[in-house]
């Protein structure tokens, strides 16, 4: 880690046409000054460029591609869903952007760009993520994220039936089974065997799990890798208890399986079934 008491990071609000502005500084040594309107204004002037040739020519908008990130041209698996689905893409509404600075001297920035877009035939939200490494650098895109409601309504299906398996091994008792789902991440918070035990006791003190309902998903797709993040939040009607049950599931590209980045078993909100009757 860097030398020296880590600062406190900063956050400044601001209007400008975004709704809310975060500024963010990650080390001591970083947070020189800068004139936070231009970069703004510079950023977003990248990013709607890129979204441009995003719409008409992926050949060109390879160009604007942090190429340290993206030594290839990358497959924009999404890019052609999006265009069938919702048409060209005819205006961009700010709505937030968030600047964080770098730990080292050289003047690194990244820039995140949230817009509401509207297509021909529909709307999205859009985010855009953009590096520059030093205060003369020029930007480049370092991610794009798209989210509407087909796309959210088909991912959450997928990850919906990928967690049959989940609700299956754990009314089975098949613990070691319902691990393979987990991500590789997951089990750096929590040792597999410690949520093996976790999910053991789980089955014991609620029971085998029944119905389960649906509350909120929450779908973001990468458009230049394919990788997609959902969120889904259930009820889940166990044996001896009703449960608020949360899940991430990611896909790291479109032919890589999915897998159990979060989740979370929560009692708090609900009565026990029979407490209810």
């Amino acid at each position: 880690m860097a030398n020296g008491p880590a600062a406190t990071p900063r956050r400044a609000e601001a209007t400008c046409g975004y709704a809310v502005v975060m500024t963010t500084c990650l080390g001591a040594l970083a947070c020189g000054s800068y004139d936070f309107e231009r970069v703004r204004g510079e950023a977003d002037a990248y990013a709607r460029s890129y979204l441009s040739s995003v719409d008409s020519a992926p050949s060109r908008a390879a160009d604007f591609l942090d190429r340290e990130f993206f030594p290839t041209d990358p497959p924009w698996i999404l890019l052609g869903a999006v265009n069938a689905e919702l048409g060209k893409l005819r205006s961009l509404k700010p709505e937030t952007v968030k600047v964080t600075t770098g730990l080292n001297r050289s003047g690194e920035m990244f820039v995140e760009l949230a817009y509401q877009a509207e297509h021909a035939e529909g709307s999205s939200a859009v985010n855009v993520i953009l590096r520059r490494s030093s205060g003369d650098a020029a930007w480049s895109v370092r991610g794009h994220v798209v989210s509407y409601e087909s796309l959210t309504i088909a991912l959450a299906e997928e990850a919906d039936r990928f967690l049959e398996g989940y609700f299956a091994s754990l009314a089975d008792r098949e613990f070691d089974t319902a691990l393979n789902l987990y991500s590789e991440s997951f089990f750096r918070g929590v040792p597999a065997d410690e949520w093996h035990a976790s999910l053991a006791a789980t089955r014991d003190t609620l029971g085998r799990p029944g119905n389960r309902s649906l509350i909120e998903a929450d779908v973001g797709g990468n458009v230049l890798t394919g990788a997609a993040v959902i969120s889904l939040e259930y009820t889940v009607a166990y044996e001896n208890r009703l449960v608020i049950e949360r899940f991430v599931v990611v896909r790291a590209s479109r032919d890589q399986p999915k897998e159990i980045h979060s989740h979370e078993i929560s009692t708090d909100q609900v009565e026990t079934k029979s407490a209810k009757q």
